[in-house]
């Protein structure tokens, strides 16, 4: 099997082509479509640590809005929608 070998600059191509998880979110969560931290977490595959601090950034900028209710089955949760 033969190895590729890869240079540092074409590494760091690569790394810099990924999108920040904010960038994502921006691109493929629908406008008012409800979801919990727990959907994100899932949809991205991130950890809740990165999620949070995602989620009050975004709700200050006004982008997200917070709400309680109750979501897929369950009662007293916090749900989240895009409004911008």
């Amino acid at each position: 099997m033969k190895k590729r070998e890869l240079t540092l600059s074409e590494l760091l191509d690569t790394v810099t082509i990924q999108k920040t998880l904010e960038e994502r979110f921006m691109e493929e969560m629908p406008l008012d479509k409800p979801f919990t931290t727990r959907f994100i977490k899932d949809y991205f595959k991130v950890t809740k640590n990165t999620i949070y601090p995602l989620i009050r950034k975004l709700e200050d900028e006004g982008i997200v809005s917070r709400t309680k209710g109750n979501f897929a089955n369950r009662n007293n949760v916090v749900i989240y929608r895009r409004v911008k």
